[in-house]
């Protein structure tokens, strides 16, 4: 298994819409072959000192049965259209590609 931490920066007074195309993209992902979860996240509030907090990030916590799943996932159909219908709303990418350390 591996895991996926996408980081997105989204432009300023974007993230309202890119949450409504994650709406239709998750379940998309997540029907996919080797998907095992896909959660796109942003900042929970706390008062722990040491979080690092940015309105702006959204982070995609994935987790896919192999690098082979994960790279198919890179070519699908709706990952061009999801990438399409974000233009101009995604202001960079992050991508750390993990595995189990035990």
């Amino acid at each position: 298994m591996i895991h996926i931490i996408a980081s997105l920066t989204i432009a300023d007074g974007k993230m309202p819409q890119m949450k409504e195309i994650y709406k239709s993209f998750v379940p998309k992902v997540e029907a996919e072959e080797g998907c095992i979860m896909y959660c796109p996240t942003v900042d929970f509030e706390t008062d722990i000192p040491t979080q690092e907090k940015n309105k702006n990030i959204i982070t995609v916590i994935e987790k896919w049965e192999n690098i082979e799943a994960f790279h198919a996932h890179l070519s699908v159909p709706h990952l061009a259209e999801f990438r399409k219908d974000a233009q101009g709303m995604i202001e960079g990418v992050s991508i750390k590609v993990q595995q189990n350390m035990l």
